[in-house]
């Protein structure tokens, strides 16, 4: 079996000195090699087939078969090392972390052993009418998460309201106060709606 340290040592001797940096190397029990590489501003595939010519040059395969793949760090899947943290500052990311907890956020910072991102909510906090939109900056350590990896927003299509029946507008009128965010205004109608089914004219 070839040995990880010394195709991770080769790879990082071919990249240095250039734009590109390791991600991760793998090699599995019948010699599947895996590199990742990643840069700054995304890696070209012609630089993937100089790097893949360039390990099969230094590794015979009539002494010892394998197989080798060469490719980028894909856009959404987690990181792997720090680098990647810091081509991502101020972009968005979603971390999860060890106990299953779920943020999302905008990447402000990279340390050593953690990093912080600010993450906007809905929230009513105390002496709010309404729920209002705060940011908070939340740090986490690298050793206690279970991933991070970029944020893609899902473009989607809006659906109209479904137009209102009898049933369905004499019960909107009666429960009209669950829907206003105001409490004040809220605890004006509460119990007695905006009308009932006698106020409706026929």
């Amino acid at each position: 079996m070839i040995q990880k340290d010394i195709i991770t040592n080769l790879v990082i001797s071919k990249l240095t000195d250039t734009r590109y940096f390791l991600v991760d190397v793998t090699v599995s029990a019948d010699n599947v090699i895996k590199v990742e590489i990643d840069a700054e501003d995304g890696v070209d595939i012609d630089f993937c087939v100089e790097l893949n010519r360039f390990i099969e040059a230094n590794f015979d395969r009539e002494v010892e078969d394998y197989e080798l793949e060469v490719g980028s760090a894909g856009l959404t899947s987690p990181f792997k090392v720090r680098r990647q943290y810091e081509k991502n500052l101020n972009k968005d990311v979603e971390v999860l972390e060890a106990n299953g907890i779920k943020h999302e956020g905008v990447l402000v910072e990279v340390h050593d052993e953690t990093f912080v991102i600010e993450e906007t909510k809905m929230m009513r906090k105390e002496g709010d009418k309404r729920k209002k939109a705060y940011t908070e900056r939340v740090e986490f350590k690298y050793n206690e998460i279970k991933y991070t990896k970029t944020y893609t927003w899902k473009e989607g299509e809006t659906a109209p309201p479904k137009r209102y029946n009898s049933g369905s507008m004499i019960l909107a009128m009666e429960n009209a106060g669950q829907l206003i965010e105001d409490e004040e205004l809220r605890a004006q109608i509460k119990g007695s709606g905006i009308g009932t089914s006698a106020t409706r004219a026929e």
